[in-house]
């Protein structure tokens, strides 16, 4: 529903927070390279309800709830309310440069603050991004999102929670013509507790590069490659730095 008020949309659709970074992530959907993989955040919610406001001059505002299914912890807290998960975001879009502030409240089990930004410099354009999560008060600690947006839980290395989680993106990429060069790194910091109650801090990082042929204003030919790390830890039984690495050879995309 689109109008001079602005626009609503309901159903299954990304969260503000997830979409004021699309500008930073320049290995969006793509196998491990996607930040997904490496921080919390990025999410595509079934349920729900959001308002973008019209454009106020280089500025707009999203705000979006998801209404609550007993998501509290242990189902003690009953968060079956109309707003008990809410996600917002606000961007500037200039010229040639991009800001946003976004945060997600208990979306997930958590809450996350992100700083977006992006520059356009000619056929350059460089990407940023921090971002400080935590688990909510009323996050299941059995199955906690932080802990399934890192590395070390897509490479079954950490068994333990993980409670906090900071990260970092920097992005870049060049355009020559029909062809783009791209290169992006990932680092998070994430901290945790074993089942003895003791602190644990395991540091992770993805580095990806790639380039991408456009056939087409929707459909283009990549290939990437991109090398997920997990730095020695004696407490995660790792004696030396893990890598994982993924290889795109050559694929297509076709954006309907």
């Amino acid at each position: 529903l689109q109008g001079g008020f602005g626009t609503i949309i309901a159903g299954e659709h990304d969260t503000p927070l997830k979409m004021s970074s699309k500008p930073v992530d320049v290995f969006n959907d793509y196998h491990y390279a996607d930040i997904a993989y490496s921080i919390t955040g990025e999410r595509r919610e079934s349920d729900i309800i959001m308002y973008k406001t019209p454009a106020l001059g280089a500025y707009a505002a999203t705000i979006a709830v998801m209404p609550g299914d007993d998501s509290g912890k242990d189902g003690e807290d009953d968060n079956d309310g109309f707003a008990d998960q809410i996600s917002a975001a606000v961007t500037y879009q200039g010229d040639n440069l991009y800001v946003a502030l976004a945060g997600d409240q208990d979306v997930g089990g958590d809450d996350t603050v992100r700083l977006s930004t992006s520059y356009k410099l000619d056929n350059l354009k460089l990407g940023a991004l921090i971002q400080k999560s935590d688990l909510s008060d009323t996050a299941d600690s059995a199955n906690p999102n932080l802990k399934k947006s890192s590395p070390l839980y897509h490479l079954s290395l950490f068994a333990n929670d993980i409670d906090e989680q900071f990260s970092r993106v920097i992005s870049a990429a060049y355009t020559i013509d029909q062809w783009v060069l791209k290169a992006q790194l990932v680092e998070t910091t994430n901290n945790g507790t074993d089942d003895l109650g003791n602190k644990e801090e395991v540091d992770s990082s993805a580095m990806s590069v790639g380039v991408d042929y456009k056939l087409s204003k929707r459909t283009k030919l990549y290939s990437y490659y991109s090398e997920l790390t997990v730095d020695s830890n004696d407490s995660i039984g790792l004696n030396e730095d893990y890598e994982y690495t993924a290889i795109g050879l050559i694929g297509i995309e076709h954006k309907f």
